[in-house]
C-alpha cells in the first residue's frame, strides 16, 4: 500500500515487547512508537532469541 501514511504504534503492558519488535523489524512503516506503562526488553538485548548485541 504505497499511499498509506506511516503509523503510530502504541504498546501497553506486555504489548511493549511486540511494539519493540515491530519497531525493530519495520522502522520505515512507523512514524513513532509509544510505550504506555509497557514492559520492555532489557537494554542491549536482541528481541529474537535473547542474544546480546555486540
Amino acid at each position: 500500500f504505497p499511499n498509506l501514511a506511516r503509523a503510530v504504534l502504541v504498546g501497553h503492558s506486555q504489548g511493549g515487547f511486540s511494539a519493540a519488535l515491530a519497531a525493530e523489524r519495520f522502522p520505515e512503516r512507523l512514524a513513532a512508537v509509544v510505550f504506555l506503562t509497557a514492559s520492555m526488553p532489557p537494554h542491549g538485548r536482541h528481541h529474537r532469541g535473547g542474544k546480546r548485541e555486540l
